[in-house]
């Protein structure tokens, strides 16, 4: 019995941050999926030294911020210290907002919610409109780290710059995803941002 009611008690407290956390969204949602175009040429990027950073495709969108993990410590951090769950589409209506749980554990992200009238919203729809991304912040432009890292859960967000391809020594690392409708790995965008508002 206890252990039931801790389940209740933890799954409401969940909920709870879920909702308070776009407590503060007054923006007219929904916004447009991103925009994406291949670049016929491949653009090399600026890198730290062992790591090449290539541009396969232009990339920008504007978007709500669902989720948000820092990293510190894994190899990827280096060039990623943060992967942020974007939303777009239906997902940022505000009346959808607190039904959609987004969470995130080693570069990975999960979502969950429940089934309502008022919530025509499937499997499906929630894949195609966010996107688990890991952030590489122009290393041209030092200040873009610390804005980008001050950006919150529930900020709206206009992000723009290429979808990338990570190779170390030779080695591929990241190779960004450039669908929507993907799932599990290699589904992840890899954005290397040079412009963030």
């Amino acid at each position: 019995m206890n252990k039931l009611l801790l389940i209740i008690v933890a799954a409401s407290f969940i909920f709870f941050l879920n909702k308070n956390k776009f407590s503060h969204y007054q923006a007219a949602g929904p916004f447009l999926a991103p925009k994406q175009v291949v670049l016929e040429i491949p653009k090399k990027l600026m890198a730290p030294p062992s790591f090449q950073i290539m541009a396969t495709h232009s990339y920008e969108l504007t978007a709500m911020i669902m989720s948000k993990s820092r990293y510190w410590l894994d190899g990827p951090s280096k060039l990623s210290p943060v992967d942020f769950v974007l939303a777009w589409g239906p997902l940022t209506k505000k009346n959808y907002l607190s039904k959609i749980n987004y969470s995130q554990w080693g570069r990975w992200y999960y979502f969950n919610y429940r089934e309502s009238e008022d919530f025509m919203i499937n499997e499906e729809d929630i894949t195609s409109n966010s996107a688990n991304t890991h952030i590489i912040p122009d290393f041209s432009k030092p200040f873009l780290k610390k804005q980008i890292l001050n950006f919150k859960e529930g900020q709206v967000v206009r992000l723009i710059g290429y979808l990338v391809t990570v190779t170390r020594e030779g080695e591929t690392l990241w190779e960004s995803s450039t669908v929507r409708t993907d799932t599990g790995a290699g589904a992840c965008e890899v954005f290397y941002v040079t412009g963030a508002y």
